[in-house]
């Protein structure tokens, strides 16, 4: 059962697993949310193992009161959950935990990422940092109605409507009302720093980084968390059928498995034989590249990468430059220059 953790005035949800075998994860909300985004991610990680600690950013839902949540600034947020990662990188002798944020949270966490304090980093529907420009039509109508109040440093208050039309979308349309009551008011300082575009370096963050988007997103579309991926150098994947608020529509946990099974492979926790759809999706960006290809049989290869198909039969398609390592059980012909097709769960790892 979830229990509420004060730190320092934060206050923070955490959600402990029967026996904590896992790293700790810190969640981080978005813009006008709360900690309650994650109730669901938080259920299902700790079935998984993994104790998780979704912040409430200062002046949300009883965090850290402030005088006027209108003023608050970016670098106040960022540094409210650099607070809780310091934290609980004490409880792991040093070693920061797993910083998953959505929205301007996932701005966030790059910040905490960019301060070493992230183990891994998963960036969903991720507000992007400075020199990816933040387009979308949708959102730009709903900006103009809220641009005095930006300009006068006045809180902003998002309507059912604006829900409805950017966030929403693809949540039933029953739940509206009750999740739009559990929005606050946000900071307009903040939502200044958001258009002008906050500057992350990325050279700074060395952790692995998992960029995840939706098809539908109003708010923050595909084409904006691919060249977030890309700023870092990570697998970047794109769930259809989904829209900003995946973490909470129907369907939302298929991508939080994902992400976990990512997790595994990334930070080789060992759980997960294989290394999981998203790490293979990026070996399909790997096509016309040689690649070191490890099998579950033992063999190991350099190869071209031919093709990787995952409609059934799913398969690895690669050209055979030079054998590595020959495992007890190898399949029968394993030499350069043999073009193979074998099954992708037949595959342990690749780099």
């Amino acid at each position: 059962m979830p229990e509420l953790m004060a730190m320092d005035g934060l206050t923070v949800v955490v959600e402990r697993p029967p026996a904590a075998a896992r790293p700790p994860i810190l969640l981080i909300h978005g813009y006008l949310g709360g900690a309650w985004y994650f109730e669901k991610y938080q259920g299902l990680f700790a079935e998984l193992g993994y104790p998780s600690y979704a912040v409430n950013l200062r002046g949300h839902h009883g965090s850290r009161p402030v005088a006027d949540v209108a003023r608050v600034p970016f670098a106040a947020y960022v540094e409210d959950a650099l607070e809780v990662a310091r934290r609980l990188a004490e409880l792991e002798r040093g070693v920061p935990p797993i910083v998953i944020g959505h929205s301007m949270g996932g701005l966030i966490a790059q910040k905490v990422a960019e301060a070493g304090m992230a183990r891994a980093l998963v960036l969903l529907c991720p507000a992007p940092p400075r020199g990816i420009p933040l387009i979308s039509p949708h959102l730009f109508l709903r900006q103009l109605r809220h641009l005095p109040n930006l300009v006068r440093s006045r809180p902003i208050v998002g309507t059912l409507g604006d829900s409805r039309a950017l966030i929403l979308n693809r949540t039933p349309r029953e739940e509206h009302e009750a999740l739009d009551a559990r929005f606050v008011a946000g900071s307009a300082r903040t939502g200044l720093e958001l258009l002008r575009g906050v500057p992350v370096d990325e050279a700074r963050v060395r952790c692995p980084v998992l960029a995840i988007s939706a098809s539908h997103d109003r708010f923050v579309p595909p084409d904006v968390v691919r060249k977030v991926a890309a700023k870092y150098g990570a697998p970047f994947r794109e769930y259809f059928g989904h829209a900003h608020f995946m973490i909470w529509e129907p369907g939302w946990d298929e991508p939080a498995r994902e992400i976990e099974h990512w997790l595994d492979h990334a930070l080789g926790l060992g759980h997960h034989a294989t290394p999981g759809i998203i790490h293979l999706l990026e070996l399909r960006n790997q096509r016309g590249k040689t690649v070191q290809l490890a099998f579950r049989d033992g063999h190991t290869v350099n190869a071209k990468v031919i093709a990787v198909d995952f409609e059934p039969p799913a398969e690895i398609i690669y050209e055979v430059r030079s054998v590595v390592e020959i495992g007890p059980e190898h399949l029968a012909g394993v030499r350069a220059g043999r073009v193979t097709a074998v099954p992708l769960d037949e595959l342990r790892d690749f780099r």
